[in-house]
């Protein structure tokens, strides 16, 4: 469906934020990489690592100390190019975590980081994170925002149908921060969501049941 992204004009301009996005992001996470030495991909290896992701089930629930410990650790462009990192470990435990990190940050709001365990330094930035729902939604929100502005209009146009409550109102902030062109298009909505293979199950589900409530 990838056609669709230069024929519709909405979806062109759209795809056009996304490559500026995308640029902006990596030269952000290489200055960000650099100044605190390290390799984002080798730094997903070891999280992945100190973690356990290899005994993890396909589960958001059980990604909630990665997404704690990079929201917590990093800043989001560095943060959001460590998460892609564990895509690349995809053969080695069967199954693409990323998806799963990245529902666990969009869940952040209603993590109890405290029964975690955690290989983190408790900082003051830290501690807040820890008992502020609210902060530990803004940092997540930064994370979620660089995923929207990079993602096609007709995936990025669902996600804030079906994003968690309490997360809709911190990525909407985040976004008109982070990519201000990207949030006129996108807080319009779009119904290009319907012509993914997740709408277009949502269409039949609502043609079948009855439309959700």
């Amino acid at each position: 469906m990838g056609i669709i992204d230069y024929l519709i004009p909405k979806a062109r301009k759209w795809q056009n934020i996304t490559k500026k996005a995308q640029d902006l992001i990596l030269r952000a996470a290489q200055v960000q990489a650099q100044k605190r030495n390290i390799d984002p991909f080798k730094e997903a290896i070891h999280l992945s690592d100190i973690y356990n992701v290899k005994w993890k089930n396909k589960d958001w629930r059980e990604y909630g100390d990665i997404a704690f410990h990079i929201i917590a650790s990093y800043p989001p462009d560095l943060g959001y190019i460590i998460i892609y990192g564990f895509r690349k470990l995809k053969s080695k435990i069967g199954y693409d975590p990323v998806p799963f990190i990245l529902k666990a940050i969009e869940m952040i709001y209603h993590l109890r980081p405290w029964k975690l365990n955690l290989h983190i330094e408790v900082d003051e930035r830290c501690k807040k994170l820890f008992d502020s729902p609210e902060e530990r939604a803004k940092a997540g929100a930064k994370i979620i925002a660089r995923e929207i502005s990079i993602t096609p209009l007709r995936h990025a146009s669902g996600i804030y149908k079906i994003m968690e409550p309490n997360m809709k109102l911190f990525v909407k902030e985040e976004l008109k921060v982070f990519n201000p062109e990207a949030y006129k298009i996108w807080v319009k909505g779009s119904r290009l969501y319907l012509l993914t293979k997740e709408g277009i199950l949502r269409w039949i589900t609502n043609f079948l049941f009855g439309r959700e409530r």
